[in-house]
């Protein structure tokens, strides 16, 4: 999972959204010309504490998510059936974990860590049974098929993260095009660009969204 590069196409999403933001019902002037306004959307959202929230939320749930991924690895789930490597990581993610979830975690730890350390010893046998043979066998499959199970959940806990930050992207993007149209209309201008679009306008409006954005 890869949260900082997601991020960093933040304000590009956002520039592209807001890169023209016009309201119906602007007034213009006496003479009948337009009145043009821009806004820096990266220092909005740079100085945005909602959006400061949304970012530390993402880093945090992503934080989370890789220490589960971590922990699996660390105690050899890939030796877990697949219902088992499963069970483990909801087991990992819950946040007030009780003394049958600990048990059940340290049983399904130990499983692990054993199956692991058969194989090693069964890889030095320098001259295994055919039993011992089956087993290496057996474990190495169980391996190859928990390996699969651990990528899909590191696809899977890459799409819950992606998909909060659609979410937290496209409320911050709706609470910014309507503070914008909102100061646009009261003080009459008749489009607002995005600073990447207008070098300058007569109305910078940056320092008024920044203010309402974080009322």
């Amino acid at each position: 999972m890869r949260l900082n590069r997601s991020l960093l196409t933040f304000v590009a999403v956002v520039v592209g959204l807001l890169g023209l933001v016009s309201t119906a019902r602007a007034q213009e002037k006496k003479n009948g010309a337009p009145l043009f306004g821009h806004v820096d959307v990266a220092q909005v959202l740079n100085e945005s504490k909602a959006r400061q929230k949304d970012v530390a939320e993402l880093t945090q749930m992503a934080s989370g998510l890789n220490g589960v991924l971590e922990s699996l690895q660390n105690v050899n789930a890939r030796f877990l059936a697949e219902a088992e490597i499963k069970e483990l990581a909801v087991l990992y993610e819950k946040a007030n974990k009780t003394d049958a979830d600990k048990k059940r975690i340290t049983a399904l730890e130990d499983s692990g860590n054993a199956k692991a350390a058969r194989k090693r010893n069964l890889e030095n046998t320098a001259n295994p049974t055919d039993e011992q043979q089956q087993q290496f066998g057996q474990l190495r499959e169980t391996e190859e098929k928990g390996l699969a199970v651990m990528k899909a959940i590191n696809d899977d806990f890459s799409k819950r993260i992606n998909a909060r930050q659609v979410e937290l992207n496209n409320k911050t993007v709706s609470e910014i095009k309507a503070v914008i149209a909102k100061i646009a209309q009261d003080k009459g201008l008749s489009a607002v660009f995005d600073s990447q679009v207008a070098i300058w306008t007569a109305n910078d409006i940056t320092q008024d969204v920044i203010k309402q954005i974080n009322k």
